[in-house]
């Protein structure tokens, strides 16, 4: 599993060098009246996102989606994610920029327990209702982290 995340998040990398990115929202999300959720207001999303400690269903209201079985395979990654040592804390929001009126990136670092230098990832946000959530874009790349395959 550790092998998969840190492969992940090399994919990752080469993901965001090539500017692909998705889109987010949530109810649950801090709700912001500016063109971008605050620094702090991502930081919020993705942890709780990340967290072992968070349901199923409050990470499935996280994302801009109703598909409710992001909640269960949100709650997978985190699991295994602390496991390989991706906890809440290696996930820290450095930027958040505007993509149009209802649409933010955020760019995050993401220290690897594995690795000698934190990569940085864009994660997305869309505004829903006045609500800041993560895209299933965003949520699916977390997702896959734990997904990708080492082969060694």
């Amino acid at each position: 599993m550790i092998l998969r995340i840190a492969g992940a998040v090399s994919a990752l990398a080469a993901v965001a060098l090539f500017g692909v990115v998705g889109c987010t929202n949530s109810e649950e999300a801090s709700t912001s009246t500016g063109s971008t959720p605050s620094v702090v207001q991502a930081q919020e999303i993705l942890r709780t996102l990340i967290s072992p400690d968070t349901t199923p269903a409050a990470a499935a209201a996280l994302v801009d989606s109703p598909d409710g079985s992001w909640g269960a395979k949100l709650h997978a990654f985190a699991l295994a994610a602390a496991r390989g040592g991706y906890t809440p804390d290696k996930f820290t929001v450095q930027s958040v920029a505007a993509e149009g009126a209802d649409t933010a990136v955020a760019q995050v670092s993401v220290a690897s327990p594995h690795a000698p230098a934190p990569v940085t990832v864009p994660y997305t946000f869309n505004r829903v209702n006045g609500t800041w959530k993560l895209s299933p874009e965003s949520a699916q790349a977390l997702v896959g982290m734990a997904a990708t395959k080492s082969h060694s």
